[in-house]
């Protein structure tokens, strides 16, 4: 039950968290929603900008393009004087030269490659003219474009060639918040499901107590009737309540004490005496002492109001406590000291101004002395000392 509560209660903190995260998110969801469908319908492409701006510079300078371009055409082979025309002058003289004079065969070569350049910087001028385009329309469209463009860009506070870039960020964004989001129905699920598995356990666990409880309040009565609680009646009440289930399951369990005939049972904890919740402890203890996981237990004062058989009784379920762990108990009855497989001497004395406590284990000899102290008072005769060791054996034949 423990792990499957502890399964539940991450589960359920997870999804308070989800929930909460979600809420934080929302705003954040909305403002990208609206700005990404903003960018979907603007829809600007990678690079889209810087080709819109050298396309609008060039529709916007046609007609100066038109002209300069006129203007090369006529410098280099149009004109009267032409640079073609000047170079081919060159170049005769040139060939006429290096006729005579093998040194002008430089210049020649040279002036051929200028004339070869000029006609086909020409002949390129003329080509790309005859490629510039007068669109007004469009023109217009690019400017508009690039203004809303820049607008944009001005709004979130980027520049405008990054805006392709910062919408698939956006969009990006976006998603992740949906899918976050999508997430919510599966942790939900999972938590559901976590919670009937407690629910499920929790109630196996009170149909196994309530199956327990008669039967061990039959025998803690029984038990207890022997420890000087002659009138004494064990009850065990079990209120289940699935709103404060926990690690242990759902159930509120009490136990109550009828200490006296004519009574009501009251919760044990309220009328209980320091030895009578020893001796119920005690005989719960010896119930279940198969299913034990503690390795030691202390009784105090276990002992306290009783003497005679209920103190023997109460020796041999300590002795019979012990086979399953360690009992330690503090008593000032022979009866339960006898069945002790060790007994411990405490004294206490002052030492500097100081208290001091020393527990002495004792060897058998050491044992008889103490049973007698414990059964004599200060005067041990040589019958006490018999009685005790009669006392110690009788318990050792108990085991």
């Amino acid at each position: 039950m423990a792990k499957q509560y502890g399964n539940w209660k991450e589960l359920n903190k997870q999804v308070k968290n989800f929930q909460k995260q979600c809420q934080e998110n929302e705003a954040r969801k909305q403002l990208l929603e609206y700005q990404v469908e903003e960018l979907d319908e603007f829809a600007i492409k990678a690079n889209e900008f810087e080709e819109m701006e050298e396309k609008y510079n060039i529709l916007s300078s046609s007609e100066e393009l038109t002209e300069l371009s006129d203007e090369i055409t006529r410098l280099l082979s149009d004109d009267e004087i032409n640079a073609n025309s000047l170079i081919y002058k060159a170049l005769r003289n040139a060939e006429n030269l290096a006729e005579v004079d093998s040194q002008y065969q430089g210049i020649l070569d040279m002036l051929n490659e200028a004339l070869i350049q000029i006609q086909e910087a020409s002949s390129e001028v003329a080509q790309l003219a005859s490629k510039i385009e007068q669109d007004p329309e469009l023109l217009q469209e690019l400017d508009n474009r690039i203004a809303q463009t820049i607008s944009l860009a001005r709004k979130h506070h980027i520049q405008p060639n990054e805006l392709w870039q910062y919408h698939a960020t956006l969009k990006a964004e976006l998603q992740e918040l949906l899918d976050f989001e999508d997430n919510e129905e599966q942790l939900i699920q999972n938590e559901k499901q976590a919670y009937q598995e407690c629910i499920t356990l929790a109630e196996e666990i009170y149909q196994k107590r309530l199956d327990a409880t008669h039967k061990l309040s039959e025998q803690v009565t029984k038990q207890i009737k022997h420890l000087a609680m002659e009138n004494g009646e064990f009850f065990i009440h079990i209120e289940h309540n699935l709103e404060k289930m926990s690690a242990n399951g759902a159930d509120y369990v009490e136990f109550n004490l009828r200490s006296n005939l004519g009574q009501q049972p009251q919760p044990l904890a309220k009328i209980a005496s320091g030895g009578e919740l020893s001796r119920i402890s005690l005989a719960v203890q010896v119930l279940t002492a198969n299913k034990l996981s503690t390795p030691t237990i202390i009784f105090d004062e276990v002992d306290v109001g009783i003497s005679g058989s209920a103190a023997t009784t109460v020796g041999k379920l300590l002795r019979k406590l012990g086979e399953k762990c360690q009992v330690l108990c503090v008593t000032h009855l022979p009866q339960v000291a006898s069945y002790g497989n060790q007994q411990f001497n405490v004294q206490k004395y002052v030492e500097n101004n100081q208290t001091e406590t020393q527990m002495t284990l004792l060897t058998e000899a050491e044992r008889i002395h103490a049973l007698a102290r414990l059964l004599g008072g200060s005067e041990i005769t040589e019958t006490v000392l018999a009685n005790a060791k009669e006392m110690l054996n009788l318990a050792k034949n108990n085991e």
